[in-house]
């Protein structure tokens, strides 16, 4: 299969604000973080302005809804402005949501009807970028199967190690600073980086449990060190872009390598899993040195406009 690759800001898969279809690895920005004070809410890329309106449009600026939120869930805007209770039915906020001992928010995108679970004690990030992506730092995250799948398109889960992409699955995974454990029940899900069994363009298969159970696979570890993580971020970003520059500009002049073609589309998906986890992990620094999360928020502006760019030739 041949895949188009994009310029930035165009909306295939995820991209920004439209929906996750075809290649399962458009992705919202790696970036999606606000400087201190500003608000985090994505800007529109469906359609030039005065271009009029559609729904289809409208439909994919809508924000995921808590359809269930028990307990004492909190949107988590910033220290300096406190926090405040998440309503049933109320919009899931662009940030960090923040679950006591018991409580369970569960999320529906209404593009595509999928609904995630979160259960606390923990932090976690719904439909980042409005897109079917879900953050966690601490806590849990679950998904069934039958709650709003479509062809194609698959949900994102990022933690400070790991990124779990599935279509269909029932899965449960447990967050804390120090380790990330992954359950698959059913269906088909994939983890990176890898950390045993088979290994597909990068990626780890993880097999569903039977009648005794899903085995658990667990990443353990200290907490990512924020410059490495976009180091590496950068790394896989620039491998695609310069893939991708080789794709479109064949030094033969000819349409290109299927090889090449294979190459940047996995380097592509390995770039926004690499960057989501380095954004994850800049998001969720102290806010003791500002001008250090700047300069990271910089660097992984710069890697996401990489892994999606459009090179031209010549």
């Amino acid at each position: 299969m041949i895949a188009l690759v994009v310029p930035a800001g165009v909306a295939l898969g995820s991209g920004g604000c439209g929906r996750q279809r075809s290649t399962g690895d458009g992705g919202p920005p790696a970036a999606v973080t606000a400087r201190p004070g500003e608000s985090q809410a994505p800007r529109s890329r469906s359609m030039p302005e005065g271009a009029g309106s559609s729904h289809a449009s409208a439909e994919a600026h809508l924000p995921c809804r808590a359809i269930a939120s028990d307990g004492d869930v909190r949107s988590d805007p910033g220290a300096d402005s406190g926090t405040a209770p998440l309503e049933n039915l109320s919009a899931t906020p662009d940030g960090w949501v923040s679950l006591g001992r018991g409580a369970r928010l569960v999320a529906k995108d209404p593009r595509t009807t999928r609904e995630t679970t979160f259960l606390g004690p923990g932090r976690a990030r719904a439909c980042v970028g409005r897109a079917e992506e879900s953050w966690i730092v601490g806590g849990s995250f679950e998904s069934v199967l039958g709650a709003g799948e479509s062809p194609g398109a698959e949900e994102w889960l990022v933690t400070p190690h790991a990124v779990v992409r599935y279509a269909a699955a029932r899965l449960h995974v447990d967050a804390t600073p120090t380790e990330t454990r992954i359950s698959l029940g059913e269906g088909v899900a994939f983890l990176w980086p890898p950390v045993a069994g088979a290994i597909t363009e990068g990626w780890q298969r993880l097999t569903a449990g039977g009648e005794a159970g899903p085995p658990a696979v667990v990443i353990g570890g200290p907490p990512r060190n924020p410059d490495a993580t976009v180091d590496r971020c950068a790394s896989l970003a620039e491998r695609s872009r310069a893939l991708a520059k080789a794709l479109l500009a064949p030094p033969d002049g000819g349409s290109g390598d299927r090889n090449v073609i294979a190459e940047q589309v996995t380097a592509r998906r390995l770039a926004r899993a690499s960057c989501a986890i380095a954004a994850l992990v800049v998001d969720t620094l102290p806010a003791g040195d500002p001008r250090r999360k700047e300069d990271l928020l910089a660097r992984l502006r710069a890697a996401d406009m990489a892994w999606r760019s459009f090179p031209l030739g010549g």
